[in-house]
Protein backbone atom coordinates (compact mmCIF):
# COMPACT_ATOMS: atom_id res chain seq x y z
CA UNK A 1 0.00 0.00 0.00
CA UNK A 2 1.43 3.50 -0.63
CA UNK A 3 1.16 6.60 1.15
CA UNK A 4 -1.76 8.23 -1.21
CA UNK A 5 -3.77 5.40 -0.51
CA UNK A 6 -3.15 5.71 3.25
CA UNK A 7 -4.41 9.41 3.01
CA UNK A 8 -7.42 8.69 0.79
CA UNK A 9 -8.63 6.14 3.88
CA UNK A 10 -7.99 8.94 5.93
CA UNK A 11 -10.06 11.46 3.93
CA UNK A 12 -12.65 8.82 3.35
CA UNK A 13 -13.39 9.21 7.05
CA UNK A 14 -13.96 12.84 7.03
CA UNK A 15 -17.49 14.12 7.73
CA UNK A 16 -17.11 17.77 6.50
CA UNK A 17 -18.42 17.18 2.70
CA UNK A 18 -16.93 20.30 1.46
CA UNK A 19 -13.54 19.61 3.36
CA UNK A 20 -13.85 15.93 2.06
CA UNK A 21 -14.11 17.06 -1.44
CA UNK A 22 -11.37 19.28 -1.55
CA UNK A 23 -8.96 16.88 0.62
CA UNK A 24 -9.54 14.25 -2.19
CA UNK A 25 -9.13 17.18 -5.13
CA UNK A 26 -5.78 17.64 -4.03
CA UNK A 27 -4.95 14.02 -3.81
CA UNK A 28 -6.29 13.42 -6.90
CA UNK A 29 -4.06 16.08 -8.14
CA UNK A 30 -1.10 14.30 -6.71
CA UNK A 31 -1.65 11.08 -8.10
CA UNK A 32 -1.84 13.04 -11.43
CA UNK A 33 1.48 14.80 -10.91
CA UNK A 34 3.21 11.66 -9.68
CA UNK A 35 2.04 9.74 -12.87
CA UNK A 36 3.60 12.18 -14.95
CA UNK A 37 6.95 12.11 -13.60
CA UNK A 38 9.19 9.63 -15.96
CA UNK A 39 12.45 11.27 -14.92
CA UNK A 40 14.62 9.70 -12.46
CA UNK A 41 17.44 12.81 -11.27
CA UNK A 42 20.22 12.67 -8.85
CA UNK A 43 18.60 10.98 -5.68
CA UNK A 44 15.33 8.70 -5.82
CA UNK A 45 12.20 10.49 -6.33
CA UNK A 46 9.82 10.50 -3.27
CA UNK A 47 7.14 10.03 -5.93
CA UNK A 48 7.87 6.08 -6.30
CA UNK A 49 6.19 4.12 -3.76
CA UNK A 50 7.46 3.52 -0.52
CA UNK A 51 8.64 -0.18 -0.26
CA UNK A 52 8.27 -0.36 3.53
CA UNK A 53 4.26 -0.47 4.32
CA UNK A 54 3.28 2.53 7.02
CA UNK A 55 0.10 1.94 8.52
CA UNK A 56 -0.98 5.69 9.44
CA UNK A 57 -4.04 4.69 11.30
CA UNK A 58 -2.87 2.35 13.94
CA UNK A 59 -2.65 3.81 17.26
CA UNK A 60 0.26 3.96 19.70
CA UNK A 61 -1.00 5.29 22.32
CA UNK A 62 0.87 3.21 25.01
CA UNK A 63 4.49 4.05 23.68
CA UNK A 64 6.64 6.54 25.44
CA UNK A 65 10.07 6.93 26.78
CA UNK A 66 11.12 9.01 30.44
CA UNK A 67 13.37 10.68 27.93
CA UNK A 68 10.27 12.40 25.66
CA UNK A 69 8.77 13.49 29.01
CA UNK A 70 12.10 15.20 30.01
CA UNK A 71 12.55 16.84 27.10
CA UNK A 72 9.35 18.12 26.80
CA UNK A 73 9.20 19.31 30.49
CA UNK A 74 11.82 21.51 30.26
CA UNK A 75 9.80 23.70 28.17
CA UNK A 76 6.70 23.76 30.28
CA UNK A 77 6.22 27.29 32.08
CA UNK A 78 2.26 26.89 32.98
CA UNK A 79 0.63 25.71 35.49
CA UNK A 80 -1.96 23.88 33.42
CA UNK A 81 -1.00 22.69 30.35
CA UNK A 82 -1.95 19.43 28.03
CA UNK A 83 0.75 17.33 26.69
CA UNK A 84 0.77 14.81 23.34
CA UNK A 85 2.87 12.35 21.90
CA UNK A 86 2.29 11.21 18.91
CA UNK A 87 -0.77 13.14 18.18
CA UNK A 88 -2.49 11.26 21.05
CA UNK A 89 -3.39 12.53 24.37
CA UNK A 90 -1.33 11.37 27.63
CA UNK A 91 -3.14 12.25 30.50
CA UNK A 92 -0.48 11.17 32.95
CA UNK A 93 2.00 13.42 31.20
CA UNK A 94 -0.57 16.34 31.60
CA UNK A 95 -1.74 18.80 33.85
CA UNK A 96 -5.25 20.22 33.59
CA UNK A 97 -7.65 22.26 35.71
CA UNK A 98 -9.92 19.29 37.39
CA UNK A 99 -13.31 20.93 35.71
CA UNK A 100 -11.68 20.44 32.22
CA UNK A 101 -12.55 17.04 30.68
CA UNK A 102 -10.63 15.99 27.92
CA UNK A 103 -12.94 13.76 25.37
CA UNK A 104 -10.67 10.62 23.79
Amino acid sequence: MNITKDLKKLVSKEEDINLKNKKTDILDSLDLTYSLQKEEYKYTPLLKNVEKKFDLLKENKDQISQKSYEEVAKFVNSKFYLISVDGYFKSELSNIPPKVKIKK
